[in-house]
């Protein structure tokens, strides 16, 4: 090989020309393989990738296909320089001086496109690696079905991937600047003392993003979710983000909470596991009344309530004797939480009328003041 480079190198006579012959050669080899490998891709690798059950791996394969051409050519002009400095050293057989005594523009010239080829490379090694970050987070996000529960793909996985992408571009930077013989330190110093007063000035906002990651990742409560925040917060969940979460109550009011303030209360989620909640009724009847006339009547008049689920059997209990009343419970379940409210309304007035119908009383406290008149002496 080294033969025949150089019997070409004779035969060419000028090695700057022989040089730029060499460099356009590798180029031409790059182009050449880059085409190849596209085919390759587009040929042989897609239509094994299809037939596989996984969509993690067409997702690989078109990351490659659309940034390897690019790749691979960069490359060939990065391979194609490093021949011809290479050859800086040759020996004219005729001025008897190397090529970088003839040109000593040359050496500067080459540095400079080297440099600029190095920024190249690293750029599409920091994009190839950015998308892989997010076809990665992608794939994931379809393997929990992540489209589903908007917190993850609405908020967190789109954060994961800016944050990803951020950090490939901080390390792209780095390696560029010891490239360039660039001090970095004093960057990072000052980025390290500003990134501290940022986050002294900023502690309820850290504080309340890492507790929506924790939201997110732990994950009490989806969008859609009807919860019950301490005490005083009823509603359903209409967003969950970084910062805080969104929460739309029955009178139609957003209210927006802090998510470090939920991550420390007790949250009720009416809709995990399973949406089917219970519907209680209670009242009262008077002493007297025949309980299993009076229970029988009930759970007939249920069976018109489509709402009701029938996976579960009603209950009809007394709950206590009290002062002036038999306590009575009806306890039935409904396969979705937002029908709730609903039956709970109609199965009050179908009592109301059931009991007026049959002549059954509902009991109502009743005080007897008797008074002690004395008679004058």
């Amino acid at each position: 090989m080294q033969q025949l480079l150089n019997k070409f190198r004779h035969l060419v006579g000028e090695d700057l020309i022989y040089l730029l012959i060499l460099s356009l050669l590798v180029v031409i080899l790059a182009f050449t393989a880059a085409k190849l490998f596209s085919i390759f891709i587009r040929k042989i690798l897609k239509p094994i990738v299809d037939r596989t059950e996984s969509n993690f791996d067409n997702y690989i394969v078109d990351v490659f296909e659309k940034t390897s051409f690019h790749a691979i050519v960069i490359t060939g002009f990065y391979l194609a320089l490093s021949v011809f400095r290479g050859g800086f050293g040759l020996i004219s057989n005729y001025s008897k001086k190397s090529l970088v005594a003839e040109y000593p523009s040359l050496s500067n010239w080459a540095n400079i496109i080297e440099k600029i080829l190095f920024v190249l490379v690293v750029l599409i090694a920091v994009i190839i690696a950015a998308r892989l970050v997010k076809v990665v987070i992608k794939w994931y996000s379809e393997r929990i079905d992540a489209e589903s529960n908007l917190d993850l793909s609405g908020s967190l996985f789109p954060l994961l991937q800016k944050l990803g992408v951020l950090l490939l571009v901080i390390i792209g930077f780095v390696v560029v600047s010891t490239k360039f013989n660039l001090d970095i330190s004093t960057l990072l110093v000052s980025l390290g003392f500003g990134s501290l007063a940022i986050a002294l000035a900023a502690q309820d906002a850290l504080s309340n993003m890492i507790s929506g990651f924790i939201i997110m990742l732990d994950r009490p409560f989806r969008i859609g979710d009807r919860i019950k925040v301490g005490t005083d917060i009823f509603g359903d969940v209409v967003s969950v983000g970084v910062r805080s979460t969104k929460i739309l109550d029955f009178d139609r009011n957003l209210m927006i909470i802090p998510n470090n303030e939920l991550v420390k209360s007790r949250i009720i989620n009416l809709t995990y596991p399973t949406p089917q909640v219970r519907v209680l009724i209670e009242f009262g009847v008077v002493y007297g009344t025949d309980f299993e006339a009076m229970k029988k009547l009930v759970l007939d008049h249920l069976n018109s309530y489509e709402i009701i689920s029938k996976d579960f059997q009603p209950d009809f209990v007394i709950m206590k004797f009290g002062e002036s009343s038999i306590d009575i419970r009806l306890d039935v379940k409904t396969d979705h939480y937002r029908n709730s409210f609903d039956l709970a309304v109609k199965l009050r007035e179908g009592i109301y009328k059931l009991f007026n119908d049959n002549n059954i009383e509902f009991a109502f406290p009743v005080r007897i003041v008797k008074g002690l008149h004395e008679k004058a002496g």
